[in-house]
Parts: structure tokens; sequence; C-alpha cells
């Protein structure tokens, strides 16, 4: 897989691939591998530094994200991608920690855990995403 950087990033932003994806998201909802497809890549660009993850939380990426997290709670797999978009949002500030509350991140975040308490990644991931809130 090929390096993307901080300016691959921003030129996705800019390029409005964000709202791409949560409409992509948002029409496909009861497709799974969109979703997934959908929140892998949401999860490149809210790894990148806070402009990223602010630009995710102004394109109500958590709510989407969140939304696919709760139609899907017993695939293991999309819990994992969700809580990395998760993890990734909520190391930026406050501003992003509070917008994942309001959608419910912290119940879907928990939920996750439980019902895949033997998936090491999810675990992982939750646990991270926790961390960040918690901080």
């Amino acid at each position: 897989m090929a390096f993307v950087g901080r300016s691959e990033r921003l030129t996705l932003i800019r390029a409005d691939c964000l709202a791409a994806l949560v409409n992509a998201m948002r029409a496909h909802a009861h497709d799974p591998p969109v979703i997934e497809r959908c929140s892998f890549a949401l999860s490149t660009i809210a790894a990148g530094e806070l402009e990223c993850k602010r630009a995710c939380v102004l394109a109500d990426v958590p709510e989407v994200v969140i939304g696919a997290m709760l139609t899907y709670y017993r695939r293991g797999n999309m819990q994992n991608k969700g809580l990395v978009v998760l993890a990734s949002i909520t190391a930026g500030d406050a501003d992003c920690r509070l917008r994942v509350v309001e959608a419910g991140g912290v119940g879907a975040v928990c939920a996750a855990m439980e019902e895949h308490g033997s998936h090491a990644e999810v675990q992982h991931n939750g646990s991270g995403c926790l961390h960040n809130l918690i901080r």
C-alpha cells in the first residue's frame, strides 16, 4: 500500500472526498462491502493531522460511521473499521471528541467491544477510542 501523507489527505479533503464517502455510506447503507470500503478510506483521512480530523467532523463522519456500526453490530470487521475511524477522530481536539460523544460514540464503542470480546483488534481500537475520550 502506498504511503498517504499530509498533502495527499488534504488533496482528498479539498476534492470533497469526505462528502462523497459519507454520501456513499448513506446511499448504500444496506451494502456492507460499500460501508467497509468507505470506512477504510475514511480511516486513512481521519488518521491525519488535526485539520483532517476536524474536516471529518464537519462532514458528519462520526454520525454516519456510528450509524453503520449500530446497523452491523454483529460484523466484527465492520466494527473494527468503524472503531479505527472513531479512534482517529477522537485523537483530535476537544471539539472532535465531543462530536463523537454527542453522536452516540461511547455506546457504539462499548457495544462493539462487548459483542466482539474475542476480536483482538476490536478490543485494541475500542480501548484506544475510549482512552482518547477520557483524556
